[in-house]
């Protein structure tokens, strides 16, 4: 929203308090990755936080110059109150400083960590405050003339270049890391698919370890969701072509409860999260707040990132916390408009008011596949491995381990036995299951449950001599199944010649090792059997790309790199074929 000045000169002071404003961002932001992931020590040290100390004055000093170039200062306050309110904080900050010093000196013992960690927070919140400013012209991302899933592509690229450079820092890892390994890592994180070539619980910091995790939740959530809510929030609307891109991205027809949805994935993503960290810390309170965090929000975004050496093998035997964990895996795999669905239920009312809030026939078909996949997926893997991978463990807990395999290859990731020592016979199933993988608009990955759904549904009912697809006494559209059919294919393809490729790459791989990871990087599961740390740069580098092309969609992708044709205004005659 454009301000209205006192005056045209005032536009020229406008603009420089906005590059200002900017130069106040880009120092705060090399000012923190300095205190936090380099190493500085000595004289330099002094004297990056000395200069950190001035920049909230400039950061201050252009919050009162664009203050008194506005024409109506009230209406001002009462639009940007956000941003004045974050400055004003940082103003006290700045003020009380040596009093927040002496308030953290006894719980951090040093004086010089004590004043570190003040002008710290003071730069964050600085920052904070510019975002908020930011983000407030977040329509304007969604008016560039790009295809949504180039815009999504773009969104992941930026956090991807984003969280290498942070895990390149120093104070990010202990012994260092190479580039290809923090690029792996990166994209792992941000597709929210865990495979891994280092042992992050090992070789990451404290530092290292938030910024997966921070990766994880906005790559979970998509950084474009983040963005559009919090715009959402501090300017109140949104514009037509944001809709209609968020619609895409929810994959929903209707965009008429888009600003409900996004609020609702936002909100209900960060309260599943809550409750689920305090879940898991009462289950196993000797891990910690940060481990329970960690992986309640890596569980509920499937990412399937751990903390524990071995993953989750530590944690066996608990079946509360492997309960957690398999809940927070399945309705973060359901989908956002799945559980809004089923949220507004009201079983408890009169019949037409029950009608109103009915199940659409989307959720139905989405609920029905999982309870189907997890159920017969168990008995699958049950049935195979409690003579093989499973038969060190009494049967109660063969049941628990193979239930929890059925959950987590639906693109979680999580392992509580080693992979590599299920059977070949279990391996395929596994590999089925990841194919598939989770739900539409989901924190998961694979070709997706509706899909698989209607595509079957489609040849069974075809096979019939039915002339159309009905599901829940609803048809579907001829175009819907085509579309399952496509998505089908070109996953296919996909896997098939990324699974050539890294043979070709590593010819002393086996096949089902091969195609177990390259199906594990497509449906963003993270799933290996023990091949991924030893992979050559160039496999690693192809399976980043089939991470990244699996988590925005195969078929997305192909459509992106085919070009929709003009609408033809005519039609050939008409040809029978021979299929048999």
């Amino acid at each position: 929203m454009r301000e209205l000045l006192r005056s045209d000169w005032a536009h020229r002071v406008w603009a420089l308090s906005t590059a200002l404003l900017w130069l106040c961002a880009a120092g705060a932001v090399i000012g923190v990755i300095g205190l936090v992931g380099v190493p500085f020590s000595g004289q330099l040290h002094q004297e990056l936080v000395r200069w950190l100390e001035r920049l909230p004055w400039l950061y201050l000093g252009q919050e009162l110059l664009r203050l008194a170039l506005v024409a109506r200062p009230v209406r001002y306050v009462r639009n940007r109150w956000a941003e004045l309110l974050v400055a004003a904080m940082v103003l006290v900050g700045v003020l009380f400083e040596d009093a927040v010093v002496r308030l953290l000196l006894p719980l951090l013992g040093r004086e010089e960590l004590a004043r570190d960690v003040t002008v710290g927070m003071l730069q964050l919140l600085m920052l904070g405050g510019i975002l908020v400013r930011a983000v407030r012209h977040h329509a304007l991302v969604w008016r560039l003339e790009l295809h949504p899933t180039a815009l999504l592509l773009l969104s992941f690229a930026v956090l991807i270049v984003f969280g290498t450079a942070l895990l390149l820092l120093p104070n990010s890892t202990h012994r260092g890391i190479t580039l290809v390994d923090a690029l792996f890592t990166a994209v792992s994180a941000v597709c929210v698919t865990g495979l891994t070539v280092v042992d992050i619980s090992a070789e990451f910091t404290p530092l290292g370890q938030a910024v997966v995790l921070l990766l994880i939740q906005l790559g979970g959530l998509g950084l474009m969701t983040f963005v559009s809510f919090f715009g959402l929030f501090f300017s109140g609307g949104l514009g037509v072509r944001e809709r209609i891109a968020l619609g895409e991205l929810f994959t929903v027809e209707s965009l008429s409860g888009i600003r409900q949805l996004l609020l609702g994935a936002v909100v209900l993503t960060l309260a599943i999260e809550a409750f689920g960290a305090a879940l898991l810390y009462l289950s196993d309170s000797g891990s910690g707040v940060w481990r329970a965090v960690f992986h309640a929000v890596s569980a509920f975004c499937n990412a399937g990132f751990s903390l524990y050496p071995r993953n989750l093998e530590a944690q066996q035997g608990n079946g509360f916390y492997l309960a957690v964990i398999m809940a927070l895996i399945v309705l973060g795999g359901l989908g956002f408009p799945v559980l809004s669905g089923i949220l507004r239920l009201r079983p408890w009312a009169p019949p037409t008011v029950r009608l109103q809030h009915r199940l659409s026939v989307s959720v139905r078909i989405v609920v029905v596949t999982t309870a189907i996949l997890l159920g017969g997926g168990t008995l699958l893997l049950w049935l195979l491995e409690r003579t093989a991978g499973l038969s060190a463990l009494p049967t109660a807990q063969q049941w628990l381990q193979a239930l929890f395999l059925s959950v987590t290859a639906r693109t979680a990731g999580f392992n509580t036995i080693p992979t590599e020592q299920i059977s070949a016979a279990g391996s395929v199933v596994l590999i089925v299951l990841m194919w598939i993988g989770a739900s539409p608009a989901s924190t998961g990955g694979g070709v997706k449950t509706l899909t698989v759904a209607v595509a079957l549904a489609g040849v069974v009912q075809l096979l019939r001599g039915r002339g159309r697809v009905e599901l829940f006494w609803r048809e579907i559209p001829l175009e819907s199944v085509l579309k399952a059919f496509m998505a089908l294919l070109v996953s296919g393809i996909l896997l098939l010649s990324a699974t050539l490729l890294l043979l070709w790459l590593e010819p002393g791989v086996p096949l089902l090792d091969a195609l177990f990871e390259v199906t594990s990087a497509h449906s963003t599961v993270g799933l290996s059997r023990g091949i991924t740390a030893h992979l050559r740069p160039e496999s690693k580098l192809l399976l980043c790309a089939v991470m990244l092309i699996g988590r925005v969609g195969v078929l997305s992708v192909a459509m992106l790199l085919l070009p929709a044709r003009p609408a033809q205004h005519y039609r050939y005659p008409q040809e029978r074929i021979i299929i048999t």
